[in-house]
């Protein structure tokens, strides 16, 4: 596959969760760092970030991506020359594989220990990070169920539904507009994230603000499951976590005559409606999501 395909999977949301999308990303850098013919060292740099930038636009509310884009390309300036630079970015893209999988499985078993047996937990779209939770909790010998909305308009909850299943843990898809009826009947709420704000709001998938306010009246608690990665410094600078717009035609296929499709890929939770950030480093309350941004 090369680079270019790569970049459209991501942006078309065909690559999910911010683990995938972030290794993807990087595999789509060493592809464009391949191509590149340039025996000069900068002019090789220069043009290098000048590709990443365009792999980060891809999904521009993921500072997953961004951040481990700039993880990597701050190493490789070290580097003698070009044949060096594609070498330490190819090892160092396998170190940044190696340490998501490995903040997964701590986020996992750190997770898992929110979930009391015989509960019923909420979630909404799909999340590696709350699919180990679950793989975790069931590992650990924990009896529950899971409720998953289908999260439109992708449906990406559909995905969530049948990994579940496959863990053999019950499951029952709803519709979105179903959740109040639904987060009555459940202990609590884990939900992934798209980006942390330095303030400690947490950017989601559309509806996910929805269910925290929920949760909120019904007295559940609300956690968010998400490596520190996913902490944006840039909103620590006054800048706002952007929220990506999706085509009208992930909600209708065919256009209606004086219809306007608004659709907007994500909404903010806000820090006062979420119990605990369940990260690799322990559950972290949103107030202190500066202090970690600061380490």
């Amino acid at each position: 596959m090369d680079a270019e395909t790569l970049v459209k999977k991501i942006k078309s949301l065909e690559i999910q969760g911010a683990k995938n999308v972030a290794i993807a990303g990087l595999n789509a850098i060493n592809l464009y760092a391949s191509e590149i013919k340039s025996g000069d060292k900068k002019s090789f740099i220069n043009k290098l970030k000048a590709k990443s930038r365009t792999v980060a636009s891809a999904r521009p509310t993921e500072p997953a991506l961004r951040n481990s884009i700039s993880f990597v390309l701050r190493r490789i300036y070290k580097a003698a020359d070009v044949q060096q630079i594609k070498k330490m970015l190819s090892d160092e893209i396998k170190n940044f594989s190696e340490n998501i999988e490995n903040t997964i499985t701590k986020i996992g078993e750190i997770g898992a220990r929110r979930i009391p047996n015989n509960a019923t937990v909420f979630t909404h779209c799909h999340s590696n990070t709350v699919m180990e939770i679950f793989r975790r909790a069931k590992m650990d010998g924990k009896k529950f169920k899971v409720i998953c909305t289908e999260t439109r308009p992708l449906n990406q909850g559909l995905l969530t539904a049948g990994q579940v299943a496959e863990m053999h843990i019950p499951v029952t898809l709803i519709v979105d507009s179903a959740a109040r009826t639904f987060i009555k009947k459940c202990e609590l709420v884990i939900v992934g994230a798209d980006a942390i704000t330095s303030t400690g709001d947490v950017v989601n998938k559309i509806g996910s603000s929805t269910i925290a306010l929920i949760a909120e009246e019904q007295k559940k608690p609300f956690y968010v499951a998400a490596a520190t990665h996913k902490i944006d410094p840039e909103t620590a600078k006054g800048f706002l976590e952007p929220i990506e717009e999706r085509p009208a035609k992930e909600i209708l296929t065919k256009k209606i005559k004086g219809v306007k499709v608004r659709n907007p890929a994500f909404d903010v939770i806000s820090a006062d409606r979420i119990n605990g950030i369940i990260t690799e480093l322990g559950i972290i309350p949103p107030q202190s999501v500066y202090r970690f941004l600061e380490k």
